[in-house]
């Protein structure tokens, strides 16, 4: 038992510590009622609620038919009557699907959930480079950071869903956990699709940050490219053009739904202008 505990002793902090963390930010969703401070947070469970319902987010106000669209809360916007979401939707999207199987109420605590993967992730990525105590270290230093804690713990703003998503995402392109458990069994590299898997999955998680927070595309994107511009000769493009496209396909869902619900695909709950009304 003691040589186990010392050749895993990592995985047993990490474990332990993960278990905490979660514990720690999910603190004040635990020791008080339900209930929001924040406006953003209030409109995103209201939209998560209804989307877990009734599989919409978007919701009919009559009275604003005789007050010319002022009658809705803060963070959520009225088109042509209805009420619909004042920011992005991926997060009420994603959750709200969730919400279907784990019930409304339980939402709050995914976020905590990603950040604690997240910071598996982010271990992995920095022992990686550094060696196991350095990334001990910086793990540890990431899950407390003020502000990573401060927003983890206000589980329905997308700041820390975002971040968490596009950290797994960076952790299969630099990790690559499947083509690691295929060497390490001495198999061959496999085909296009289980050969390609660590970036298939790079790309779902991109593909589902940027659902979250779609203004991050720029930069991510600028980012990324002198990324492989630094390492061109080492890529394979293929497995590139599968994450480009995994991303993509996750992401374009929010084409759509911008398009129905604020009449433009690159618009959004904070600049839409008043449209037709969903039908």
């Amino acid at each position: 038992m003691g040589q186990w505990i010392k050749k895993h002793y990592i995985r047993i902090i990490l474990a332990a510590g993960g278990l905490a963390f979660f514990v720690l930010y999910s603190y004040l969703n635990f020791a008080a009622p339900l209930r929001f401070n924040s406006p953003d947070e209030t409109a995103n469970y209201f939209f998560i609620n209804l989307f877990s319902e009734q599989s919409r987010i978007w919701t009919f106000e009559s009275t604003n038919l005789f007050l010319d669209g002022m009658v809705h809360p803060r963070s959520i916007r009225v088109i042509d009557d209805f009420l619909v979401p004042g920011g992005f939707l991926g997060m009420i999207f994603i959750y709200g699907i969730a919400a279907k199987l784990i019930t409304p109420a339980l939402t709050i605590y995914l976020t905590p959930l990603f950040a604690v993967i997240a910071g598996w992730a982010f271990f992995s990525i920095t022992k990686k480079y550094l060696g196991e105590r350095y990334g001990l270290l910086a793990w540890l230093l990431f899950s407390v950071h003020p502000a990573w804690w401060y927003y983890t713990s206000r589980g329905l703003l997308p700041n820390v869903l975002f971040l968490s998503l596009l950290i797994i995402s960076v952790y299969f392109i630099f990790i690559r956990p499947f083509a690691r458990r295929r060497l390490g069994k001495g198999l061959d590299a496999g085909g296009l699709i289980v050969g390609n898997l660590d970036w298939i999955s790079a790309g779902l998680f991109l593909g589902l940050a940027l659902f979250v927070r779609p203004a991050e595309a720029p930069w991510i994107a600028l980012a990324g490219t002198a990324l492989a511009a630094m390492n061109c000769k080492k890529i394979k493009w293929a497995s590139v053009a599968a994450l480009v496209a995994v991303a993509f396909l996750i992401f374009s869902p929010t084409l759509i739904l911008n398009n129905y619900l604020y009449g433009g695909a690159l618009k959004t709950g904070y600049n839409a202008a008043a449209v037709s009304a969903p039908g």
